[in-house]
């Protein structure tokens, strides 16, 4: 990707000029967008030998196949300006792993984004996703979708962080940095079956012995069961709303 070496905005713009700006600036970018000329199937072969060579498994003998399968690849579009991008869920002994992966205008790989990984089962990953908007991937516990109304599409998704746990995240691209980075990381409740417990933060008594959705999308952020002490198992629903001049999904303090 070449860096963008226009100014995005100036210190002097409000809020909603630079939201306007960053979208104009996306879209001029966005016009030779690289299109997608071959089968799908050559896009997954491409990918394959690429995360092969990542994990270097030619040293030691072992194909990309041996280990992990891509159970899922899907075009998204309006996410990275310029290149052509796909969505790949690959699914290991432990679960599933995301992946971004951007091609450049001679059909080869750019670059590659690590979204999350998760170790829910299917029926588990329909429940959490009841409440997300967007074009949620089958099966899977990812949605891409313009979720902060600017007109360029982000990847949402819960996944497990090592020193988080369960955590909501939201991924997006940065044009002034000219790469995609995390936009929202919220710790999150999910249901322990049949586990019954008492919020302090919010005085509410929770019956946990079924499923639910741990965030909800609200039109212009999200409604969050967060983790807010992990410690004393302290919960809370939290609303995380867009803030444009941060350029991050912030805790609404009203």
């Amino acid at each position: 990707m070449d860096t963008n070496e226009d100014e995005l905005s100036s210190g002097k713009n409000s809020d909603a000029e630079t939201a306007h700006n960053y979208y104009e600036e996306f879209v001029r970018r966005n016009a030779s967008k690289v299109q997608m000329i071959h089968p799908l199937k050559y896009y997954k072969n491409i990918i394959e030998v690429f995360q092969e060579d990542f994990y270097n498994m030619k040293s030691i003998s072992i194909e990309i196949n041996d280990i992990m399968n891509i159970s899922s690849i899907t075009q998204v579009e309006n996410v990275v300006p310029d290149l052509l991008t796909f969505l790949v869920c690959w699914i290991n002994p432990k679960g599933s792993v995301y992946y971004l992966y951007c091609f450049d205008e001679h059909q080869k790989i750019a670059d590659s984004y690590f979204c999350g990984q998760t170790i829910f089962l299917i029926p588990e990953r329909q429940i959490l996703m009841e409440k997300l908007s967007g074009n949620i991937i089958e099966n899977e516990v990812v949605s891409v979708g313009d979720f902060n109304n600017d007109g360029i599409n982000e990847i949402a998704l819960y996944t497990q962080y090592q020193n988080i746990g369960n955590a909501f995240c939201v991924h997006g691209f940065n044009l002034a940095e000219n790469k995609m980075e995390e936009l929202c990381v919220v710790p999150v409740f999910i249901r322990i079956e049949g586990l019954i417990l008492r919020c302090s933060a919010a005085e509410l008594l929770i019956n946990l012995r079924e499923m639910f959705p741990s965030v909800e999308y609200t039109g212009n952020g999200f409604n969050i069961l967060e983790l807010v002490d992990e410690a004393s198992f302290d919960l809370a629903w939290n609303v995380y709303v867009w803030n444009d001049s941060g350029m991050k999904y912030e805790k609404d303090k009203s």
